[in-house]
């Protein structure tokens, strides 16, 4: 008699584990669904975004030089590709090259105002950004139009956004409605900083 309530027993034991194994395996179904659709939203999201932040690098590109015929972030990697080619591959055309990283950085600029649900700071600043344009005709041009597309950013921010450019020398070209300060070893732009020692 003991043998067949243990029998009994372990049979309504193994009932209740197959039903719960079930509603196991239809909850990993629901959460399998849920995970694709989480997934696949994620991707649609990301390729939107690129894709606008890759119409704002065009249009400033093209603004800036003549040169460009077609500008995008590489989904994969998010960096730039200008005429179809990465940075590296334009390494002969320096100026091209400047402008282009310059130009990278000022799509996330604009998009941190103007793209909902964009978390970056509407704030840009770029450490020597013109080198390399060169002095020649071409490079002042290159450089005013890089100063009229620093210009074109920063117009519609309503002071809630902030572009600083540091230059080793004078721009000699004015950007409306930019503030110009002078520094020296006196006159950091970090009053505190501690100067750097020359090696010996």
């Amino acid at each position: 008699m003991a043998g067949v309530l243990d029998q009994r027993r372990e049979l309504v034991e193994i009932d209740q584990l197959t039903r719960e194994l079930a509603t196991l395996a239809e909850a990993a179904t629901r959460a399998g669904t849920a995970w694709g659709a989480a997934e696949h939203a994620a991707q649609q999201k990301y390729k939107r975004r690129v894709e606008e932040l890759s119409t704002i690098l065009e249009r400033t590109l093209k603004m800036m030089s003549s040169d460009v015929t077609s500008a995008w972030f590489d989904p994969a990697t998010l960096t730039p590709r200008v005429n179809g080619k990465t940075l590296r591959q334009l390494r002969k055309c320096g100026g091209l090259v400047t402008l282009a990283i310059y130009a990278t950085h000022l799509p996330l600029f604009t998009a941190a105002r103007t793209l909902p649900g964009a978390r970056m700071p509407a704030f840009l600043w770029a450490d020597s950004p013109f080198d390399g344009l060169g002095a020649g005709p071409s490079g002042r041009r290159d450089l005013q139009a890089a100063i009229q597309a620093t210009a074109d950013a920063i117009a519609d921010t309503d002071g809630d956004a902030q572009i600083i450019l540091t230059t080793p020398h004078p721009l000699n070209t004015p950007i409306p409605g930019a503030r110009s300060t002078k520094l020296t070893h006196r006159h950091r732009f970090v009053p505190h900083a501690s100067l750097r020692q020359s090696p010996r």
